[in-house]
């Protein structure tokens, strides 16, 4: 894992219970403020949001 932010930290712990061996790497804090710095991002929503522009203005 790359990044101490929640993303890092939940992904390192998901792969511990399914003991997958990993390497959590943060260059800074870990749990700095909100989310850290956002290196990565894990969300649902974007994917109803960029459905419904495709919906209403096509692909293009």
């Amino acid at each position: 894992m790359v990044g101490g932010g929640i993303t890092g930290i939940t992904s390192a712990y998901l792969l511990a219970k399914q003991v997958v061996k990993a390497t959590f790497i943060e260059s800074d804090e870990t749990l700095n403020r909100t989310t850290g710095h956002t290196t990565a991002k894990i969300t649902v929503q974007h994917g109803l949001i960029y459905d419904q522009f495709i919906t209403d203005y096509s692909e293009e």
